[in-house]
């Protein structure tokens, strides 16, 4: 830096013109993070003693402190001692839910509120836990559509939010997050009436028990519009039956109690034989979690978990948590679950199926602020990724996976400035990822 100011200062000197330098193309408006390691979401070695310099909402340049040097007027941020990453993004979330274990309490008492009360706190929780980026399913409407222009218009507000609406299905039912199909004629107008009020994707739930005749409608329509088709996969018959209609992706891995069966293995290999993508929500997190809390309440009793919620709602969903019949009715057969999941996923990524995190943040007892890590850590520990490609199914392939590649998921020059910045090596240690020091969206610092 003095050699360059030193260099002006001759050529000025001698009256000889002042070459344009780097430096100066930069405008007044620029933040440095220095000093953190750095992953930058697409694969490579993390880079130590890093540099990002941001620009309004973009990253301008990516370097380190040797071979990008931070401009005298820049606003410089020490990421010293940290693990730098691009924002995480989260494909399964239900921002109209907070965790509480009673869902028919909840559904009437609090989904009413949802727009006004709840959302905002989902919202708040997520983006300060480092999640840039979500894909909400199972909101009222309204309130969806809602809730994602007033993030998209105010960076602080939350998440970029990428929304279904209501989940489909062909229980009769007057539930605000579920909207009933009826038959084929039924359920196009269905999804014609989705589609006009901007949703991103339609989701499915009960798949197994929708006859196939709506599943045709369904899929067909939403293609001709231009939607994709996603489906709730609780089982291994869910599987086969949305691999044989040709869904788009599935949100959940089955039982997980075996191997994949000989029938959805052979329906999995037609589909992507036909070179039509599948993407696949890992949704591990929500049983993991509820097998934990059976042996130790204690992670609850943080406060800092809730401590920006409304007192009455904190100490409402904070009660639900202890009752564990009702936790119970929630997670079936938890005991049988998760033995094959790394089987399951090995088998899925050898297929060429598309894994990407969604953790369900809000299902019953699985509170926004901790969801996201924790699918992270489930990815690792249950599904045997090792970190690095954890974080990417949690950052790069989201983005893939929304055609959003070209905005976000990497810490990349041009690519918005969505970043999370970890205390600690998050490569050895992953549940550093819930010790966060800064989070920025599209430029804008939100914690």
């Amino acid at each position: 830096m003095r050699r360059r100011h030193f260099l002006k200062a001759t050529l000025a000197a001698a009256g000889l013109p002042v070459l344009s330098t780097r430096a100066q193309t930069y405008s007044a408006n620029l933040t440095a993070l220095v000093g953190g390691l750095l992953i930058d979401g697409l694969g490579g070695e993390p880079l130590a003693d890093s540099v990002v310099l941001i620009d309004g909402e973009r990253i301008l340049e990516v370097g380190t402190v040797v071979s990008l040097p931070v401009p005298d007027h820049a606003l410089r941020i020490s990421t010293e001692g940290c693990t730098l990453m691009p924002g995480l993004c989260d494909m399964n979330v239900h921002l109209s839910r907070l965790g509480h274990t009673d869902l028919t309490r909840w559904n009437e008492w609090y989904l009413p509120l949802a727009q006004r009360v709840v959302m905002p706190i989902a919202m708040d929780d997520l983006l300060r836990a480092g999640v840039t980026t979500v894909r909400d399913t199972a909101s009222p409407l309204d309130a969806a559509i809602t809730m994602r222009h007033r993030a998209a218009e105010s960076m602080s507000a939350g998440p970029q939010i990428f929304t279904s609406g209501p989940d489909l299905t062909t229980e009769a039912t007057t539930r605000w997050d579920r909207r009933f199909l009826g038959d084929p004629k039924e359920s196009a107008v269905r999804v014609r009436e989705l589609a006009r009020s901007g949703v991103d994707l339609l989701v499915l739930r009960d798949i197994r028990f929708i006859p196939l005749p709506v599943l045709n409608a369904v899929v067909t329509t939403a293609h001709d519009l231009g939607l994709s088709v996603h489906a709730v996969a609780d089982t291994d018959t869910d599987w086969a039956t949305a691999l044989a209609c040709g869904i788009d992706g599935l949100i959940g891995l089955g039982d997980g109690s075996a191997p994949w069966s000989t029938l959805v293995m052979d329906a999995l290999h037609r589909r992507l034989d036909i070179h039509r993508p599948l993407v696949v929500v890992s949704n591990l997190s929500p049983w993991w979690n509820y097998s934990w809390l059976l042996k130790n309440h204690e992670p609850f009793d943080d406060p800092q978990w809730t401590q920006r919620w409304p007192a009455v709602v904190a100490q409402d969903v904070r009660h639900s948590l202890t009752d564990t019949p009702t936790l119970a009715v929630a997670y079936p057969n938890t005991a049988a679950r998760g033995d094959a999941i790394a089987a399951r996923v090995a088998a899925l990524l050898e297929g060429g199926a598309l894994l990407v995190a969604g953790s369900g943040a809000g299902d019953p007892a699985h509170l926004p602020g901790r969801a996201t890590w924790q699918e992270v850590e489930a990815l690792v520990r249950e599904a045997g990724l090792d970190v690095s490609e954890a974080l990417r199914r949690a950052t790069y392939w989201p983005a893939v996976a929304l055609g959003e590649q070209h905005q976000r998921g990497t810490l990349s020059a041009g690519k918005f400035a969505d970043l999370v910045c970890v205390r600690g090596d998050v490569l050895r240690h992953v549940d550093r990822l819930a010790d966060i020091e800064y989070v920025y969206r599209r430029g804008v610092r939100c914690r």
